[in-house]
């Protein structure tokens, strides 16, 4: 998807589950043509930092469900995480 976002993605061991299925939201430019991203024909291509973040961030998880993974022209962007009082880091 190039726009749009997950919700109600659940993770268990650092790893997203997809059973059940989490909630896709396309979002959908009536203006363009969006096309598909230039990296879908290649066989191997550098991951960008977002991606690595969002790795990241499902290894300090561990367990847990993201509710919301937004994604903007191809790339997660932005994630929101849901936590319990206790489990939330303090700032």
């Amino acid at each position: 998807m190039n726009f749009g976002s997950i919700q109600g993605l659940s993770v268990k061991d650092a790893e997203p589950i997809f059973s059940p299925p989490p909630l896709v939201l396309i979002d959908v430019k009536l203006d363009s043509d969006e096309g598909e991203r230039q990296e879908a024909d290649l066989p191997d291509f550098v991951l960008r930092d977002e991606v690595r973040r969002l790795m990241a961030r499902l290894d300090e998880l561990k367990d847990g469900t993201i509710e919301r993974i937004e994604v903007r022209s191809g790339i997660a962007r932005r994630i929101v995480i849901q936590r319990r009082p206790e489990e939330a880091p303090r700032c």
